[in-house]
C-alpha cells in the first residue's frame, strides 16, 4: 500500500498519516490517509484489503468472482485489483508453509 502510494498509484490518498492531528479529526481526512493514528490502527482502505488477503490466503478464496471492491471516498481504487496483485507476490511463501505444515 505505501509502495502504491509513493509511486502515486492511489487516487485521493494524501497521507500515509497525516501529520496535522486536528486535519486528521475533518470527516473526509479518513479517505485521504492510510493510517488513522500514530498506533498504526487502519483506515477503512487498509482494513478492507486485509479482509480479502484473508479470504484468498486462509480460505483459498478466488477473488476473481467477486465485483470491484470500493472504499466510500475513494471511488477509484479498487481493493480486489491490489489484493489480487498482493496475493501472486506473496503466494511463494504460502506454499511453502502449506508445503512444511503437512509434513
Amino acid at each position: 500500500m505505501v509502495e502504491r502510494f509513493q509511486k502515486d498509484q492511489l487516487p485521493g490518498v494524501k497521507h500515509i498519516l497525516n501529520q496535522d492531528r486536528l486535519a486528521r479529526r475533518r470527516p473526509e481526512s479518513r479517505y485521504e490517509q492510510i493510517l488513522t493514528d500514530e498506533l498504526g490502527h487502519p483506515t477503512e482502505l487498509v482494513a478492507k484489503l486485509g479482509a480479502l488477503l484473508w479470504l484468498q490466503t486462509l480460505y483459498d478464496y478466488d477473488l476473481k468472482t467477486l465485483k470491484p471492491q470500493k472504499v466510500a471516498g475513494l471511488p477509484e481504487i479498487d481493493l480486489k485489483e491490489i489484493a489480487l496483485v498482493v496475493g501472486q507476490q506473496i503466494q511463494p511463501l504460502n506454499t511453502l508453509e502449506k508445503k512444511e505444515g503437512a509434513k
